[in-house]
């Protein structure tokens, strides 16, 4: 409780500082959810320790065909071991202009952070209802500003559109995302962790939604995005905490580092979210870590900056593959990706 406390203050306080960098709403929302849900602590402690056993006994074997691409896939994907069907909903107006080559190309650079690490995200082709699309969802139905409040907003647009969790990964472009009527200055958000059974699905401003120096067919984007947004979200979705999560009070030793804070022992604990490519680490760094490693700033799940987040370490790839083989299998198998 102290560590969600201690997030949600931090982002209020710098507010200033990451509104121009990567704040997501994810803390926020982890921590009213743990206000409203009793059991929230001892799913969250249940999920640690199911990681954990998987991480220290993997399997030998993996959901997916390593067959021919023509029989095992019909998604115009490259074999890998890991597939996920996806659906880009985008809420489209007058103001939100998103365009077919913007979601390639952001799907492109999502591939490009995962596919070293055998995930690839691939747009479904046929809807829950069998008939055949090209995986991009548009729909004009949120126009009310109360339907974008962040509390709700996850409500609001699976009541428009929402295809099996199980089945696809939901993504959601959207228009803005607010808290009490006003910008929130939140970019995005991952609305469900993996143990978690709320509304499942990634949230993002579509000015986030590409990267603004090579998409020259794009709707408006923001001068600093780069794309990275949707994977740092993507990595909540695959089980991620902040690097930054618990501070340094926790996971500071061999023995606790891959069982608190962000439960990975190759990512330096930080006092909290860096804010900028430049800013000095050694201010934000926890000094009695037991291991002599600098601060990872350019990770995906630090706050650094999107120009300078090119990363995911060994152990956070570890729970991201144990998170889709205990929590997410159905996405992954097979016979979904065959029929999604």
């Amino acid at each position: 409780m102290k560590k969600l406390l201690f997030l949600t203050a931090l982002i209020i306080l710098n507010g200033s500082l990451f509104a121009q960098t990567l704040p997501c709403a994810n803390d926020s929302l982890q921590y009213r959810y743990s206000l409203a849900d009793p059991n929230y602590h001892s799913q969250r402690q249940s999920y640690i320790e199911r990681i954990n056993d998987y991480r220290q006994n993997p399997p030998t074997g993996s959901f997916i065909d390593y067959g021919d691409p023509s029989t095992a896939l019909d998604l115009g994907c490259r074999t890998t071991r890991y597939v996920i069907p996806v659906v880009i909903h985008i809420n489209h107006d007058t103001l939100v202009q998103v365009t077919d080559t913007q979601v390639y190309q952001q799907l492109q650079i999502l591939n490009d952070a995962f596919l070293p690490f055998n995930v690839q995200f691939c747009l479904a082709k046929k809807r829950p209802n069998g008939i055949g699309f090209n995986g991009i969802n548009r729909f004009s139905s949120i126009h009310n500003p109360t339907d974008n409040e962040s509390a709700n907003q996850m409500v609001n647009l699976t009541n428009v559109a929402y295809y099996n969790p199980s089945k696809y990964l939901n993504i959601y472009v959207v228009k803005e995302i607010l808290e009490n009527g006003q910008p929130s200055g939140y970019i995005g958000y991952n609305s469900n962790y993996p143990f978690q059974n709320y509304l499942d699905g990634i949230v993002l401003l579509h000015t986030r939604f590409g990267d603004s120096t090579s998409c020259y067919d794009c709707g408006p984007l923001a001068g600093g995005s780069r794309g990275k947004v949707l994977v740092h979200e993507v990595g909540h979705y695959l089980g991620l905490f902040h690097i930054f999560e618990g501070s340094c009070t926790g996971g500071n030793t061999a023995g606790t580092c891959d069982k608190e804070g962000d439960l990975c022992c190759d990512t330096r604990p930080v006092l909290g979210p860096l804010g900028s490519c430049n800013i000095d680490t050694s201010i934000r760094s926890c000094l009695n870590y037991h291991l002599s490693i600098p601060e990872n700033r350019s990770n995906y799940m630090e706050y650094s900056g999107e120009a300078c987040m090119t990363n995911f370490s060994p152990d956070q790839v570890s729970i991201m593959h144990a998170s889709l083989e205990l929590y997410r299998s159905g996405l992954i198998r097979t016979e979904n990706v065959i029929i999604s």
